[in-house]
């Protein structure tokens, strides 16, 4: 199969046996996303990168990087460049923020406050593609959600946690839209098997699921009337187990010996933030 378009390019060295479907998502993530044209794609090195056709299951996984992870000392970042250093240490389950850009599209910043972006604030919200040129701390490269389905589609053995903090419906609603619209027309909807939503009230289940089926959900308790009591988390429990929520997340400082009697045989993961 031959992929022949102005946004396309050719990458040498790509195995001629790999499926040709594979090869057209690749080569589509590259052409979404040149930055990631580097000697340095397979983080881990070798063929690393072909490997994993099949992922572990994400709760295998005991750690996942938050923001992306850590890079020269920044956090919080959601940068390309943070997600590389997190890759090649090992990690392979990534938590993201979400926020809407000014033309309606997702990008991945936890909020529009100043000082990660030259010339952006809560007044001066860029569209998308601006988002993208503008150098995070003068140096890191801003990611895009349409640049996250692009990884996907590079590393078949990754797993993304997306936290798109918008609470009430109509703002989900139109986040997960926005999300929706942009695979479906990029045919990268199938990469929302490794997307792991993560929720603010049981209830926002069905504002997304209204939008878009996900396989996968966790519950963050960090909004809601859990501060450490073993009967408030275990209708949390109770409500996670009804619905097929995997997991819960709390504050490490919450979780306490107190909580195992309702934990244990559970069947729900429990996630600790940030450690």
């Amino acid at each position: 199969m031959t992929i022949c378009d102005k946004r396309t390019h050719p990458i040498p060295g790509l195995p001629a046996a790999m499926p040709a479907l594979l090869c057209a998502a690749t080569l589509l993530a590259l052409s979404l996303f040149p930055a990631l044209r580097l000697p340095s794609l397979a983080a881990g090195g070798g063929n690393a990168l072909w490997e994993a056709l099949t992922p572990a299951p994400y709760t295998s996984y005991p750690l996942a990087a938050h923001a992306m992870g850590q890079i020269d000392g920044y956090t919080g970042t959601n940068s390309l460049e943070a997600f590389q250093a997190s890759y090649a240490a090992g990690y392979r389950l990534f938590e993201c923020d979400l926020a809407m850009a000014e033309d309606g599209r997702v990008v991945l910043r936890h909020d529009w406050s100043a000082g990660l972006q030259e010339g952006v604030d809560p007044e001066h919200i860029p569209t998308a593609e601006e988002f993208r040129d503008i150098p995070i701390y003068g140096q890191y490269t801003p990611l895009t959600f349409l640049d996250l389905l692009g990884l996907l589609a590079l590393y078949p053995d990754i797993y993304f946690i997306i936290d798109g903090k918008d609470t009430d419906d109509e703002s989900v609603t139109e986040q997960y839209t926005a999300m929706v619209e942009e695979a479906e027309e990029w045919g990268m909807l199938h990469l929302f098997d490794r997307l792991i939503v993560q929720l603010y009230t049981p209830e926002m289940q069905d504002t997304v699921e209204a939008v878009h089926h996900f396989d996968h959900y966790l519950l963050t308790l960090y909004q809601t009337s859990f501060y450490g009591e073993a009967d408030v988390l275990l209708q949390y429990v109770l409500s996670c187990k009804r619905r097929g929520i995997e997991g819960i997340v709390m504050w490490h400082f919450l979780y306490t010996p107190d909580l195992l009697p309702v934990l244990d045989n559970s069947g729900i993961q429990v996630w600790l933030h940030t450690v």
